[in-house]
């Protein structure tokens, strides 16, 4: 009988990984979370056990109070969301599969920045971890060719957006007055916001009838608002901060157009949120956003990400209502459907870990 009981150890306030564990659970999965801090909220309904470890002690001790609480709950499988140095306590495992899902910084920019890193994170991918999750190709080259993980030891496979709340609701008019413009990656320095707020500066002098709203938040808020308040921007431009997925939804639903000017991407999962929602894309040029977006074919890329004189020739060439832009929309809905739905893309990675539990309960028996 195959014992379906997981532990994950990730970033407890990220929404995909709170959506692993919902999704999870329904499945029929015992599940733990093993973490640093709990801002699991309302998912800890989905939880059989909690387990948190003290942010403040050494890392030593952290790997041992980590390894005291995978004895008491016993999981059949281990899942780290991402990377860091707990995989350093894949050393310290036996006969229970570990599975590592990268997200983006994990693997373009946190091995580039500590040699020490890369190596450990090719050691245990390529003989600790039984499976390694990457989210896109352009990742599954780098784990690849820069860190060295074995093509084997790979899956790729889009997340995807949660379709049961990012769709488009035909109960949410868009105004057809006003153009409303979404920008919900947050306030970090590589979401590259200033980039944005100049836009709006030029936009707005030229025309007007546009509003856009920011959501999420991020280290540099502060720094965003004032720039805002500095350019005299307060009547077109709101700050609705962290908002839940349903009340995401429906700001993607009242927008007309989404901009996403991020510089590092490993699969920009709000992209694919707003195209299900009918929101057309403006987006930087990055390989996360070619994964989803043909420039002029179902949105527009930008050439120089940094050009905010490009971003609003952009958004102001957008004719929301023309036949071409409604056609790309359409195009949009039947990607997400083929390529980007949570719940199918979920259910196959469900299928590699049953494979993977399989495989390990048969070989301790034999």
């Amino acid at each position: 009988m195959l014992i379906k009981r997981i532990a994950f150890l990730g970033p407890s306030e990220a929404i995909h990984f709170k959506r692993w564990i919902k999704y999870f659970s329904e499945k029929n999965w015992e599940v733990a979370y093993i973490g640093f801090n709990n801002n699991l909220n309302e998912y800890e309904k989905y939880l059989k056990k909690i387990y948190i470890i003290n942010p403040a002690i050494k890392k030593i001790q952290k790997i041992l109070c980590l390894k005291k609480y995978i004895n008491d709950f016993k999981p059949s499988i281990i899942i780290f969301h991402y990377i860091d140095y707990k995989i350093l306590f894949c050393l310290f495992t036996k006969n229970i599969p570990i599975i590592l899902c990268c997200y983006g910084y994990d693997v373009f920019k946190a091995p580039r920045l500590s040699i020490f890193f890369k190596y450990v994170f090719r050691y245990i991918g390529n003989y600790k971890a039984q499976l390694i999750i990457s989210i896109a190709e352009h990742m599954t080259r780098e784990l690849i060719e820069y860190i060295g993980i074995k093509k084997d030891k790979i899956y790729t496979s889009s997340w995807g957006c949660d379709t049961k709340i990012f769709f488009r609701n035909k109960n949410i008019e868009r105004s057809e007055k006003k153009i409303r413009i979404i920008c919900p990656r947050g306030f970090e320095p590589h979401y590259n916001w200033q980039t944005i707020i100049k836009a709006i500066k030029i936009v707005v002098s030229k025309n007007e009838n546009y509003e856009f709203i920011f959501t999420n938040s991020g280290r540099e808020e502060e720094a965003a608002k004032k720039m805002v308040k500095d350019f005299q921007l307060e009547k077109c431009v709101k700050f609705l901060g962290l908002i839940s997925p349903e009340e995401m939804a429906i700001e993607y639903n009242k927008s007309h157009i989404y901009i996403s000017m991020s510089l590092i991407d490993g699969n920009n999962i709000s992209l694919n949120e707003a195209m299900n929602c009918g929101c057309f894309p403006i987006c930087s040029n990055t390989p996360a956003t070619k994964q989803w977006i043909i420039n002029e074919y179902n949105g527009l890329i930008m050439v120089d990400n940094f050009s905010a004189e490009e971003l609003a020739e952009k958004i102001l060439s957008v004719e929301y209502y023309s036949d071409k832009i409604q056609n790309m929309l359409k195009i949009n809905f039947e990607i997400i459907k083929q390529k980007a739905d949570f719940y199918k893309n979920l259910n196959k990675i469900e299928d590699k870990l049953k494979e993977v539990i399989y495989y390990q309960q048969n070989k301790i028996i034999n």
